[in-house]
């Protein structure tokens, strides 16, 4: 049986910028969010989308996206997990979240 303050938690799914960088990123997400999906939007900018509680505290999440061909650094390859694969007019990006990582 739930209890009832687990009934007024009211989630949403919003939608976050990353930039197309080889440089990792830094999102700032609430606590626990379940990334649903990485693509572009309607301005052909890369998002993600997550189910979020916003009132939660916040959490920096870092992530990395490798263009199709380019080289993964050992360091890299020891904390990536892959998320998601963007496909775009003019590339394929794979987006990898950095586990482990604090950001600086």
């Amino acid at each position: 049986m739930q209890n009832r303050k687990s009934l007024t938690i009211e989630t949403r799914i919003l939608k976050y910028f990353l930039t197309p960088t080889l440089d990792k990123q830094v999102v700032i997400l609430p606590k626990n969010a379940d990334i649903l999906h990485f693509g572009e939007d309607e301005e052909d900018t890369i998002c993600l989308w997550a189910r979020v509680v916003p009132e939660r505290e916040k959490e920096a999440r870092i992530f990395k996206i490798f263009p199709t061909g380019s080289y993964i650094s050992k360091e890299d390859d020891a904390t990536a997990v892959y998320q998601d694969t963007v496909i775009t007019r003019s590339f394929v990006m794979h987006v990898y979240e950095m586990i482990g990582l604090v950001e600086k």
